[in-house]
Order: structure tokens, then sequence, then C-alpha cells
């Protein structure tokens, strides 16, 4: 397995090497402001509140449909002593490229501390830094670290590593693009899901197994210089060369691709290619080609296999998760160093891990004999675990993954408020009996939100 290659930026701002890395619900959040609801404060700032995939420029849609979320969704107040979470009016984010495709990692680090500094309630210092009780997001950044110190705020990203991410602190988002073809719930079926029982799973698995392709997989692979997704064309190329009849893998050329570029041993149809296009000296041009051995539509192909490959991308997660579950597939996650969605946190985090299944990326030549031998009471558990998050919780929408995102902290602090009230113990109570709890014991505006948010979280 290949190891991974250093930065040159990774010392700079590195949550890692940060002094708040050892941030957790009881070290850099006040719970106490929190008492009388989960209620968020929002700065002014250049945001519109929208979810809407036209938003332009694209790189503000992330930031501007979770202040739409909020807006919607949760309490506000005008009022900075009355809140309990606190929202930058600006993107703290670096999504698709925005900050960095300058080049001015500095100016950037520079410039964002400068603003979130600036904001009057990031002085609540926590072990030496602000930002106790902010949420900030930086969505769909392929790097692993934030490029910023984000002291003692909790952050919502999609491109988390175990080495980075502060568990039960930071959240791990699945990852999603505006341009992403996203499926119709009505295409899905979740009638046959609702009974828990053997018989049941068996039947889905058994009918969905009847789909002809084992696995599929449609997305880039990319040239040297991208260190980073060095695993994803590992996983890649293993799986090309067994060149099997029910596996189909459309590799794209991401990128430049020079001469003597070292990844070409892997995939030699991306020779000079710049983005799947090669130009020649009379000045013609023509398609790369894709490496499959079975040239397929993207639409026939995910809606034909059993399983979708979703291995890392530049960034720890792939857009292939919610493209699989989209198109009722059950998705095949490598990348060592990632964090699942919502890391195992809460009922999104259970359904995440029941519904993948998760391969180092050392074994990646042994994914289609694992794949075989999944069984159809297995295969019907994922795929109803899949079929949840899709029907029941959204995903499938940039607004339906802020809201989850929003809850699961939600859902951290309400817990955090009852452990500190008299006989009180939600460790191991039943999601009814939380329920009442929150209810009895937090307020009225407790548990309007947690009413809101309680198939999310329970």
């Amino acid at each position: 397995m290949l190891q991974a290659v250093a930065s040159p930026l990774d010392s700079l701002a590195n949550p890692a090497t940060s002094k708040a890395k050892i941030c957790t619900m009881n070290t850099c959040f006040d719970t106490s402001k929190c008492a009388a609801g989960p209620v968020f404060y929002v700065y002014g700032g250049n945001l519109t509140a929208t979810c809407s995939k036209s938003t332009r420029p694209k790189h503000l849609w992330p930031a501007q449909c979770m202040l739409y979320t909020i807006m919607k969704e949760f309490p506000t107040t005008t009022d900075p002593a009355q809140a309990c979470f606190f929202i930058p009016g600006f993107d703290t984010g670096c999504t698709q490229h925005s900050c960095f495709d300058r080049g001015d990692f500095e100016a950037h680090r520079v410039s964002m501390e400068q603003l979130l500094q600036a904001l009057p309630e990031w002085h609540g210092d926590v072990a030496g830094h602000g930002g106790q009780n902010f949420l900030l997001l930086d969505y769909n950044f392929d790097k692993e670290w934030l490029g910023y110190d984000a002291g003692a705020a909790m952050v919502m990203r999609s491109a988390w590593e175990n080495h980075t991410y502060r568990s039960n602190f930071d959240i791990q988002l699945p990852p999603m693009h505006q341009g992403m073809i996203t499926y119709s719930p009505a295409t899905v079926s979740l009638s046959d899901t609702s009974h828990d029982d053997a018989a049941t799973f068996i039947a889905i698995g058994e009918k969905a197994l009847t789909r002809p392709l084992l696995l599929f997989f449609s997305g880039i692979v990319f040239p040297a210089p991208y260190f980073f997704a060095f695993g994803r064309n590992t996983v890649v190329s293993d799986l090309m060369v067994l060149r099997r009849p029910d596996i189909v893998l459309e590799a794209k050329c991401a990128f430049r691709w020079k001469k003597g570029d070292s990844q070409l041993k892997l995939f030699p149809h991306c020779y000079d290619c710049n983005w799947g296009t090669r130009a020649w000296p009379d000045g013609s041009t023509d398609y790369c080609g894709s490496g499959v051995t079975t040239e397929m539509n993207y639409t026939l192909g995910i809606t034909s296999a059993r399983f979708v490959l979703a291995p890392r991308g530049m960034g720890s997660l792939s857009y292939q998760l919610i493209e699989a579950i989209g198109a009722d597939c059950v998705p095949v996650m490598t990348g060592d160093k990632a964090v699942m969605p919502f890391d195992g946190e809460g009922r999104l985090g259970r359904l995440w891990e029941q519904c993948i299944v998760l391969v180092p990326e050392s074994d990646a030549s042994q994914i289609p004999d694992l794949l075989k031998a999944v069984t159809p009471l297995e295969y019907g558990k994922r795929l109803t675990a899949c079929r949840t998050l899709l029907l029941d919780m959204q995903t499938n929408t940039l607004g339906g993954i802020m809201k989850q995102g929003l809850c699961t902290i939600v859902a951290r602090v309400a817990r955090q408020l009852l452990t500190s009230l008299p006989d009180t113990s939600s460790a191991s109570a039943s999601p009814g009996a939380i329920t009442s709890m929150v209810t009895q014991g937090l307020g009225k505006a407790w548990s309007t939100v947690w009413a809101n948010c309680g198939s999310l979280i329970m």
C-alpha cells in the first residue's frame, strides 16, 4: 500500500498540531449558554439564505444553504447574549478551491483568522483560543486540514482524516456538489423495509442482487502531482486489471497528464490528456477514452449495479457515496484515513456504517470476491440502511445534509444538559425515554427542536 506523502503545507494551521486539538464538548463548549434552547445567532455578512443549486458564485452554495437551514429549521435571536450557537455571516470555507486556486495559502489563513477574531463573541478564550460555541462550515474542500486555526469552534467538513478530526466535536458530512445527479426518491421503494426481520431483508436482497453488474465506477483519476489521490488511483487500477465482465470501471483523466508521469503505468489511456481531451499538432483533438472494457452510459451503469465503488477522491470521501445510494446501490468505500460520515454518532452514524461496505485500500484486488460473498440477508440489511438515508434522512439534498449536521450538534448539547439534571441518564435510555427527558427537563424550545430533529438523531 502506498504511504502518505507529506505535504509542504501540512504545518499550515493543521488542527492536528493546534492547541485546540484536544477540544471536546466538555472542554471547548459552554452548555450553560444553551439552557433556554438551541438558539442560533447569525452575524451579518455577505451570505444569502438559499439552498438553490443556481447559487452564484458556486462556492457560496454550502454556506448559504446552511444559513437557510438554520433560519428555516431552528430558533434564532438578534441578541448574542441569548445565543447557544454563533454562526459567522461569511463563508468560512475553501469550498471547491475558491480560496486556494490562487495559491496564496498564507494570505487566506491570515485573512480568515482576522475575520473570525474580529467577531465580538469569538474571544471567550479556551486554552488560549477563541471560538467557543461557534460553528464553522468548510464543505467540499479537498485537504484533510482546515487551512486556518479554528480555535475552539466546531467545524463541519467533508474531508476530515482521522489525524485531523476531533472526535465527537467536529462533524464529518458526506460530500455533494451542485452538478451531482440525484435520483427521485420515487424510484426507490421503502415500503418493504418496515419490518426488522431476516425474511424481509433476504427478500429485499434477493430482488436487488438480480442486477447484472456486480460493481460500477465512473469517476476521475489523477496524475502524479496530486499525491493525495494515489489511494484512489491504486484501487481503481487494481480492479481494472482484473477485466471481469460483471465490473464496469470508467477512469476519466483529470488535469494534465505529461510524458513520464508515474501514474501513466496505471492509466496509459491518459497519456498527454488534459481533462479527457488530447490535442494534436494539426490542431485537432480527440477523446482520451476511459479505460473501460465495456462502454456504458452512466445512468445505465449505475442503475444496473449492485455495488458502486466509492474510493477516496481528492478529499478523504467520495461523491460516489451519495450517487450510489441515490441509484439504490450499496457503496464500497476505500480510504484508509477517512472518517465515516457522522463517525458512528447517533442514528445517522449507525446508518452510514450499516450502509457502506468498507474495504482497506490494500485489499482492493479482493473486492470482487468479497462482494460475491455477500449474502442476500447482509445485502438486504445494507440496502435498507442506504434507502433510509436517502428517503427518511433526505441525504440526496444539500439542505438535508446541512440539517443532519446541525441536528447532530443539537443532540450532543441536549445530552450534555441532561447529564446535569438530577435523576436523568441518557447513556442507555430508549429513544422514547430520551424524548421525555428533553420535553420534561429542558423545556419547550428544546422539545420543539428535538421533535423536528427526532428521526435524524434517534
